[in-house]
């Protein structure tokens, strides 16, 4: 890509690097890598892309599960581009979908709110980069402040942020494509009150309110295929 960058190893044991990460939209962008090792060049890849790789395993001899979930993730990237008008010249998957969108059944929105305070407003979003993120948002409207717990545990400064006076960010980094039907769960409490508010929500849920409700319908069934592919890979290995 014309940047240069310095990179440690992913273990001590294994000599593998993270050299690029990639949003959605960006499966079909070719690149390629020189190493250097103390200023001296010593090898060079060839040109590269997440479509060239996923097209060597979909006409390769792998198992089916690992073919579809290729299959899916480049579905996925073409309808990214759509949404996002890039690249639209050269579709992830060639413009031909491996997977009949239209026919794609993202269950309905399953999320949970218990004992609800009637002062707080909530609301999610999903960012889909080279990591997924799931952000859960919380607004006080009697401008009280309130005690988190996310998935049994406090979180840190990173996890929940104030990003407007009384609005609070519950931020879910780094979500495996197989765990995106995993429900996040958060409890609030009020400081000197007893009582507790529980929501429970993940990715899907995000999926299927946005196919409800007409927005950005088939970027998110093709996720929400994308996502069940790779739990499918990963529970057939």
């Amino acid at each position: 890509t014309g940047q240069e960058v310095s990179v440690q190893p992913t273990s001590r044991s294994v000599n593998k690097y993270t050299i690029a990460k990639c949003a959605a939209r960006q499966m079909a962008d070719e690149f390629s890598v020189k190493v250097y090792y103390q200023g001296n060049q010593i090898n060079q890849t060839d040109t590269l892309s997440i479509k060239d790789y996923c097209e060597i395993i979909i006409n390769g001899n792998y198992n089916n599960y690992l073919k579809d979930l290729c299959k899916a993730t480049l579905d996925y990237g073409k309808y990214a581009q759509i949404e996002f008008a890039y690249n639209l010249e050269n579709l992830a998957n060639g413009g031909t979908d491996y997977f009949v969108n239209e026919e794609i059944d993202v269950p309905a929105y399953d999320g949970e709110i218990l004992n609800r305070f009637s002062d707080l407003g909530v609301s999610f979003s999903l960012v889909t980069k080279s990591q997924t993120i799931f952000h859960v948002y919380f607004t006080s409207y009697n401008e009280e402040a309130y005690g988190f717990i996310v998935n049994g545990q406090v979180p840190s400064e990173k996890n929940l942020r104030m990003i407007a006076p009384y609005k609070y960010d519950v931020t879910i980094n780094n979500i495996k494509a197989r765990d995106l039907g995993e429900k996040v769960e958060i409890v609030l409490d009020l400081a000197g009150e007893q009582d507790q508010m529980t929501v429970r929500l993940s990715p899907v849920d995000y999926m299927g309110y946005a196919v409800a409700t007409d927005s950005q319908v088939e970027i998110n069934r093709a996720y929400y295929n994308y996502y069940l592919k790779a739990y499918d890979y990963f529970n057939n290995k």
